[in-house]
């Protein structure tokens, strides 16, 4: 164990329950692995382990990189014992608990998992099966349901039963949830707090519109909005409020006076018009919600749950007797079997002496409850909430991020922090540190950036033995902005990867350790969403002859060697019934996939003439359908598939393909998928009639699509790049991702909502959205970060619609819609703020460095997120100029380009450690040192330290940003920075502002400092708490 950093070695050595934090590119595989070690030499066998990881390719890394440090150990014994340990995903090891220990709760060891989708469509059909027996008895309850919901069908009453059940399903205890559903969700007092709730929810955005209208600097833009927004202003209750929103806004919101428009109140003016977005659709009625909503719920939604009950049971027999579960279902038997036996909890705490949690950010509650009945001050956690971005698949990041409180308080174990990223370059991490101690917090994200995630270029190859000239960093790559002839990313992105290759870039190889020329292996290519668009890239990249490994999950339905196998199946479905009108009309279609495609290739007009004159019926492949339908009737779907593959020759067709392997992957994971509707005893037409609801109730049948060569491009999802590097990665697709709208029909917080007959939507699915939406804005801040530390050397931002255009911003700014505004928007802003900072390693390809330094003289301004201090919260605002506020008339851009820099280095420096190591010129590497000699540092480690500290004190109308505030135990330090003159009595109007708030709100002896940027001088103003 050498070469370990003390919180590494910390790590190893730790006893107990610990968490760690591990940020990006720290080793955190490399500590489990030592830890492993360290435990096996001190007399644990790896069977006594259990080692739970995300991902089974993430399982199976973990094992071969223990048996190569016991191979090296020259532990033979407990390297043959590896394979057979517990080193597998929750997944597994829960299968593994209920197949041993079942018999307690009835069911037997052969149980297998079965797909959630071919439950899926189960599910549906019990519902609608219960339906039917409701109609047959001529259920009043049910006839009025219908009548009061329904027109045509009732397919809106068996969807909401679904989508309810699914969710009821994906609780910890499916019975619990359903039991209490009345007490918790249909109590009048229930619909009376959810109604206090809609209100504050639209009062609050009209306070933060009047709050941002009444921060404008020009008086006649703040009347022109308070005119538009006046009637709600007005509103001083809940009744008046909702009747002035009812009334919806009358023409356009009013535009900003065009000259002289400060970037604040650019800001501003966005933020207005997006808060007006979100309110000026209100609808609703409060007398109509009472009269007609509210009975509605408590007479049909207890109906709905008893019908709830009946699928569960149903399903749950169907399950047991054909010994297929799905995974939730075998971890809720596994959680069950554990938390109501003592005596398994004992034998499983007994037989295992260490756990280790890998990725534990991303475990679901039942995950972390079922975890909490078998560790024994033995549980050892490794994470990253930066990096939790499973939200869909049932995680709860918060679990996390309260075991790390509670362990960083020493409560229930002890928490260690490894913020030292071994992966990027200084110019990468320095980056992604300013972006996200500005947008991180705990209260949104999850994560104190700036207080506990602040990571430190950990790798001093990069200056040394790595140094390399050139371009390093988070860069852009724009397009033309041509809106007529605009660029696809493909255009972007393959010139750029072929002149780095032609002009033999440079880059730092660390596993050889040597400086090398780029190829193709050390590009990624990321995208929050996969299938279409890396489809459509893979295809291009193949066409410009760029080597591509696509990695990415698609439809496997809508596969080219899938897709003619199912229409062969449906031709031989009509074949074998008797054939009318209409499903001649599906026979043709299914005989012209059939000849169109890999497997015979006829052209359009061949085609065209066999179907016009109905000679297709003569057709050697038409006859060969007709026989083959013929021959196999009345067969099982597997005995069926397989002679389809032979008797069409489907492999063999596959060499038209350029890549065939592919393709014969795909085929075999839909004969995996066949396998078990087939055991399921699924017939032919229930296999077809399978296949067209998973398309009708849009469950998607995925398959990864993978392709491998030594050296070629990786093209794959941000997702599925968790966990590993690459030299040089570009971002492409930011904004085009969509939120999944169904995620909020169901809420733990508000139930379950009917139709509303209050207005277009029901109060709990406007709480929902909010509170959904605001878990996955988070997540794709998480999922920005994961992106950003993928890369070693460079990180490209592809922008093909010009979003990030400097001199265009504010025009293209307005177009960005759902996730792409928020993420675009985040990096746009920080490109912007740091353009202004000019000297910071985000090297814009566009910067134009004569602009960058006249803004600075314009009306421009910095804005801020939101920070916390001592429980109170404070909103962006409008705050002070950065650089420019000191300057005289006349004064030398390359000085006040100094003092930008000074201040930024300030803002990343680690004042504890007083570490400038980074600083590579020597000049201001001193000044900084001279600054952290200074007395006023002499004791900041035992300070809370807070940079850039925005406030806003609403009771005294006054706002700001502390360039740096210092809070002891018994005192607080204001400090502010300046170029160089720090003898201007007029800096005392502006410290007597923060000296006024910190005393009001932190209530400490507060002292006020000016710092020079340029000659490292102090000086305390003595502020008169009476003038």
């Amino acid at each position: 164990m050498s070469n370990l950093t003390y919180n590494q070695q910390l790590a190893v050595d730790s006893i107990g329950n610990v968490i760690v934090s591990a940020g990006a590119g720290s080793g955190k595989t490399r500590i489990l692995t030592e830890r492993v070690m360290k435990k096996i030499n001190e007399g644990i066998k790896i069977d006594e382990f259990l080692i739970l990881t995300f991902t089974k390719d993430a399982a199976q890394q973990m094992r071969d990189k223990i048996k190569e440090a016991l191979r090296k150990a020259n532990n033979i014994t407990e390297m043959n014992k590896v394979d057979s340990a517990h080193i597998e995903t929750f997944d597994a090891y829960a299968l593994y608990i209920v197949k041993k220990y079942g018999y307690t709760i009835g069911l037997t060891s052969s149980i297998n998992n079965v797909p959630e989708d071919v439950i899926a469509i189960k599910i549906k059909n019990e519902i609608k099966n219960i339906l039917n027996d409701f109609y047959e008895s001529d259920d009043s309850t049910l006839k009025d349901f219908v009548h009061t919901y329904c027109m045509n069908n009732d397919d809106y009453i068996v969807n909401f039963i679904y989508d309810f059940y699914l969710y009821a399903n994906s609780q910890l205890n499916f019975d619990d949830f359903i039991n209490n559903y009345k007490k918790n969700f249909l109590d009048d007092k229930k619909f009376k707090d959810d109604v206090d709730s809609l209100y504050k929810f639209y009062n609050d955005r009209v306070q933060r519109i009047k709050t941002l209208v009444n921060s404008l600097e020009d008086e006649q833009n703040i009347d022109k909005f308070n005119k538009y927004f006046n009637e709600i202003f007005l509103a001083n209750n809940r009744k008046s409020l909702f009747d002035a929103l009812n009334k919806k806004f009358s023409g356009r919101i009013p535009t900003l006076k065009k000259s002289k428009v400060s970037y604040n109140d650019f800001k501003s003016y966005n933020e207005i018009k997006d808060l007006r977005d979100e309110i000026k659709d209100f609808d609703f009625h409060e007398e109509e919600y009472f009269k007609f909503d509210v009975p509605n719920a408590q007479k049909f939604i207890p109906f709905v749950i008893d019908i709830e009950k009946k699928v569960k049971e149903r399903v749950l027999n169907f399950e047991k007797v054909k010994g297929y579960f799905t995974f939730n279902d075998i971890a809720r038997f596994a959680y069950n079997i554990v938390s109501n036996n003592e005596e398994i909890r004992n034998e499983i705490k007994k037989q295992i002496k260490l756990i280790f949690v890998d990725e534990c950010q991303d475990n679901s509650d039942l995950q972390n409850d079922f975890l909490s009945l078998i560790q024994n001050d033995n549980l050892f956690c490794v994470g990253d909430i930066k990096q939790s971005i499973y939200l869909f698949r049932g995680a709860n990041p918060s679990s996390f991020a309260k075991k790390y409180k509670d362990y960083k308080s020493n409560i229930g174990g002890q928490a260690i922090d490894l913020n030292d990223n071994f992966r990027s370059r200084k110019e990468i991490v320095c980056t992604i540190n300013n972006i996200f101690k500005k947008l991180m917090t705990e209260n949104f994200g999850g994560a104190d950036y700036s207080r506990f995630h602040i990571i430190n270029a950990g790798n001093k190859e990069y200056d040394t033995v790595g140094k390399i000239d050139g371009e390093h960093g988070i860069v852009t790559l724009t397009g033309n902005g041509d809106k007529d002839n605009k660029q696809s990313i493909s255009e972007l992105i393959i010139p750029d990867i072929k002149k780095r290759i032609a002009n033999h870039q440079k880059i730092y190889d660390r596993e050889t350790k040597t400086i090398r020329e780029v190829t193709y292996k050390d590009f990624a290519i990321l995208s929050p969403t996969g299938n279409n668009v890396c489809d459509k890239l893979e295809k291009e990249l193949s066409a410009a002859d760029i080597p591509c490994n696509a990695i990415y999950d698609e439809e496997l339905t809508n596969d080219d060697s899938v897709m003619v196998i199912l229409s062969i199946m449906k031709a031989i479905k009509i074949l074998n019934s008797k054939i009318n009108n209409e499903n001649i009309i599906d026979l043709k279609h299914y005989y012209v996939s059939i000849v169109r495609s890999f497997l015979y290739r006829y052209d359009d007009d061949k085609i065209y003439h066999l179907i016009k004159d109905d000679s297709y019926k003569n057709d050697d492949v038409y006859l060969k359908l007709r026989e083959f339908a013929n021959k196999n009737r009345n067969l099982s779907i597997k005995d069926l598939f397989e002679n389809i593959i032979n008797e069409f020759n489907i492999l063999e067709n596959l060499k038209y393909f350029s890549n065939p392997l592919i393709y014969i992957y795909k085929i075999n994971t839909f004969f995996e998928k066949i396998a078990v509707m087939d055991s399921l005893d699924y017939e032919v037409d229930d296999f077809i009639e399978y296949l067209d609801n998973l398309r009708e109730n849009k469950i998607s049948m995925d398959v990864k699509h993978s392709s491998f060569s030594d050296n070629a491009v990786t093209l794959t999802t941000i997702h599925k790049s968790k966990g590993l590097e690459y030299k040089i990665v570009y971002l492409v697709n930011l904004k085009d991702q969509r939120k999944n709208n169904d995620q909020y029909k169901v809420n733990n917080l508000y139930g379950a909502s009917l139709k509303s007959f209050a207005g277009k939507q029901a109060i709990q699915v406007i709480l929902s959205k909010n509170e959904y939406e605001r878990k996955f804005y988070e997540e794709k801040l998480r999922l920005l970060y994961v992106a950003l530390t993928r890369a070693e050397d460079t990180c490209i931002i592809v922008d093909n619609e010009d979003i990030l255009s400097d001199e265009k911003k504010k025009v293209s700014k307005e177009k960005i819609n759902g996730v792409g505004k928020f993420l675009m928007n985040k990096i746009c802003d920080i490109n912007f703020k740091e353009t202004l900072y000019a000297s910071m390693p985000l090297d814009l390809p566009t910067l134009d460095k004569n602009k960058v330094m006249q803004n600075l003289q314009k009306d421009w301004v910095s804005d801020f997120t939101f920070k916390e201090l001592s429980g109170i919260s404070f909103e962006k605002t409008k705050v002070k100029h950065t650089a420019s506020k000191d300057l005289k008339p006349g004064t030398n851009l390359d000085y006040l380009e100094k003092g930008t820099h000074m201040h930024l280095l300030m803002q990343i420096v680690d004042f504890t450690k007083k570490d400038t190591s980074f600083i590579n010129n020597e000049g201001e590497r001193k000044l900084i040192n001279k600054v952290l000699n200074n007395d006023l540092f002499k004791n900041v480690d035992k300070a809370k330290i807070y940079k850039e500290y925005q406030f806003i004190d609403l009771e005294n109308n006054k706002n700001g940003v502390i360039d740096l505030l210092l809070v002891f135990q018994n005192f607080a330090y204001v400090i502010d920075y300046k170029l160089k003159n720090i003898d201007d009595d007029a800096y005392k109007k502006q410290l007597k502002v923060y000296y006024d708030f910190v005393k009001t709100y932190i209530k400490k002896d507060t002292k006020c400092f000016l710092l020079s940027l340029i000659d490292g001088d102090v000086k305390e103003v003595i502020i008169d708490e009476w003038s």
